[in-house]
């Protein structure tokens, strides 16, 4: 059907904006560090649900009183069907006050299957007509699908076909929210992966993990860090940061991470990392980390 188009250039860190507009005490604040996103040149991931509208409509304003555009905005937009998906589009439009949303996240939530939305594109159904449409019409550029474990079936027969530009997923040294299958056919392929959660919620960093120990003994993230204690030893990083944005830097199909947060000192210990760790791990830590990786969704 040659839908399929390049993703456009990314920055390799994408600030996620999930937090922005959560605490109303800190309007101000939340716009200030909006600002500086814009003023690095940094791509922005948003979506409406995000803090009940409220992220969208102070990132509107954010971005209106901004020295200059965003370098580019990722948003999550619905597809259950082609109506919903005009109305998401138009909406995020309105509310960003921008002209083109450079990628369409094509989502759902969490738990739902994108069958319906790879029946519509393998027949050409009214979901692809609206993506096309949007496409030609100058109001999406690119269009990923978001997906999850349970997205298995129909995201190999998507890779395979050449559905979609790309593909969104949490991916980082202690997630990988994809069965090996998909896993495989992707980086066979090469196919744009962006990924969410470049920290892992910022559980891998040490502060972070030792509260979870102490609070959720029991929480599956231990086991995998334990994994890859080792490994990063090895590594020679001087810190998690660079241990996590090297893994990234070693993956060519993977164009930006996103890491959201409210704390400027958070925003620029990644945005630093992003910029100084551009150098891939070696090729045996890689490895490594796979290995664990295949290990742990082995039973899906």
């Amino acid at each position: 059907m040659g839908f399929v188009a390049p993703i456009p250039p990314m920055s390799a860190y994408t600030f996620g904006t999930m937090t922005i507009g959560k605490d109303v005490s800190r309007i101000d604040e939340d716009i200030a560090l909006v600002h500086q996103v814009v003023d690095e040149g940094l791509w922005l991931h948003t979506a409406r649900g995000y803090t009940s509208v409220s992220n969208y409509n102070l990132l509107g304003r954010a971005l209106r009183s901004a020295t200059k555009p965003a370098a580019g905005v990722m948003a999550k937009i619905r597809c259950y069907n082609a109506d919903i998906l005009r109305i998401d589009v138009e909406d995020t439009l309105a509310l960003l006050g921008i002209e083109r949303l450079d990628i369409a996240q094509l989502s759902q939530s969490s738990g739902e299957s994108k069958r319906a939305l790879v029946d519509d594109f393998l027949c050409g159904g009214p979901v692809y007509e609206a993506c096309c449409e949007l496409r030609d019409a100058g109001k999406v550029g690119s269009f990923v699908v978001e997906l999850f474990i349970s997205c298995t079936p129909e995201a190999l027969e998507a890779v395979e076909a050449d559905l979609f530009d790309g593909y969104a997923t949490r991916f980082s040294v202690i997630d990988r929210e994809l069965s090996n299958s998909v896993w495989q056919a992707i980086a066979a392929k090469q196919v744009p992966l962006i990924s969410i959660r470049s920290i892992g919620g910022g559980l891998i960093l040490p502060g972070p993990a030792a509260r979870l120990r102490a609070e959720q003994p029991n929480h599956y993230y231990l086991p995998r860090l334990a994994g890859l204690e080792p490994i990063f030893e090895r590594s020679g990083c001087s810190d998690w940061h660079e241990f996590a944005f090297r893994y990234f830097a070693a993956h060519s199909f993977v164009p930006s991470t996103v890491g959201g947060t409210a704390n400027p000192e958070h925003f620029r210990q990644l945005l630093n990392a992003s910029r100084k760790h551009t150098e891939p791990l070696p090729a045996e830590i890689v490895a490594e980390i796979h290995a664990l990786q295949t290990e742990w969704m082995a039973p899906f």
